[in-house]
């Protein structure tokens, strides 16, 4: 009688600890950064050319995507094109699932990236400025043009991967080419 009191004292301990282990882990909240909820990707690119300064603006935001393109003059951007329109739910989940691949990829690897450039001369290299907005925080990234469309390595594959989709879609949309550019330096 009295082992059965130890099995049945034993046994109600080991139930009630892997009850503990299991509601441990049913309230655990802690999430990953690149899981969290997109609210919005931003991507801003510029090179300057030996006449002008061009720049291009994508904002997708809850299944619409904004786009506009133009020139710089004295720091100020002049936009010849503006678009919105609503995003389908492929292209959104795509879009949606480049950032967070680019969001987990730099966490996991702390991108070290070219500086941007100032796209004041046909010698600098261009801006490539992206941000990522999630409900828990933004991912913001900056290097130049140049290095997102000339190198191959992983970081700005990535990079260059939705810099194109975000350029296919608003190509679609308009029906035409983006301030008379077909390509974007390369984009």
């Amino acid at each position: 009688m009295k082992n059965l009191k130890i099995s049945v004292f034993s046994f109600c301990i080991l139930a009630l600890s892997c009850c503990g282990i299991s509601f441990s882990f049913l309230n655990d909240k802690s999430e990953n950064p690149a899981d969290s909820r997109i609210k919005s990707v931003d991507l801003y690119i510029s090179r300057a050319t030996h006449s002008r300064t061009e720049f291009e603006q994508y904002k997708v935001s809850n299944q619409r995507i904004f786009n506009e393109c133009g020139k710089v003059f004295g720091g100020r951007q002049q936009s010849e094109l503006q678009n919105l329109s609503q995003l389908d739910e492929v292209n959104s989940k795509e879009i949606n699932s480049m950032a967070a691949e680019i969001i987990a990829f730099n966490t996991e690897h702390e991108l070290n990236l070219d500086e941007p450039g100032t796209s004041t001369s046909m010698f600098d290299p261009g801006q490539f400025i992206l941000k990522i907005q999630r409900t828990s925080e933004t991912t913001v990234l900056k290097t130049s043009l140049d290095s997102v469309v000339g190198e191959s390595k992983t970081s700005v594959e990535l990079l260059k991967k939705l810099g194109k989709k975000l350029r296919e879609i608003a190509l679609t949309n308009s029906n035409q080419a983006l301030c008379g550019n077909r390509r974007f330096h390369e984009l």
